[in-house]
C-alpha cells in the first residue's frame, strides 16, 4: 500500500505580513496505507475541511524543519485566517525506499582480471 504526503499552503497577506515573516506557510502530513484513489480523495477533502473550519492553523515558520519529536512547540506559530489571502494543497505519492540498491560484489576470475579495460 502506498504512502502519500499531503501538503497545504497558505499565502500570507502582504499588508499583514510582519517583517522577516515568510510569504507562505505549509501544513505537511504523511499518511500510510492509502489503498485507493477514492480513499485518498476522501482523506484530502476531510483534512482540507478540518483545517478551513478552524480559526487558523499551526505551522513551522522555517519550511525545512522536520520534527521527529512530540514536544517542539517553541518552533511553531499560530496563523489566524485573517492573515491568509488564499489556501490550497496537493497530494504526492511517496517513493518507497529501495533496498539493495548497491550492486552485488562481483568476483572476477584471474583470466578476467588480466583482460584490458575497454
Amino acid at each position: 500500500m502506498p504512502d502519500y504526503a499531503i501538503e497545504f499552503e497558505g499565502h500570507i497577506d502582504e499588508r499583514k505580513r510582519p517583517e522577516g515573516f515568510p510569504r507562505s506557510v505549509f501544513v505537511r502530513e504523511q499518511y500510510q496505507g492509502i489503498e485507493t484513489d477514492q480513499q485518498l480523495k476522501e482523506l484530502y477533502n476531510s483534512r482540507f475541511l478540518t483545517i478551513v473550519k478552524q480559526p487558523g492553523f499551526v505551522v513551522y515558520l522555517e519550511d525545512q524543519i522536520i520534527d521527529g519529536t512530540s514536544l517542539s512547540f517553541d518552533q511553531r506559530v499560530y496563523i489566524p485566517w485573517h492573515m491568509i489571502t488564499h489556501f490550497h494543497g496537493n497530494a504526492k505519492l511517496m517513493t518507497p525506499q529501495l533496498e539493495n540498491i548497491m550492486p552485488q560484489e562481483v568476483t572476477l576470475s584471474e583470466k578476467e582480471k588480466k583482460l584490458p579495460i575497454q
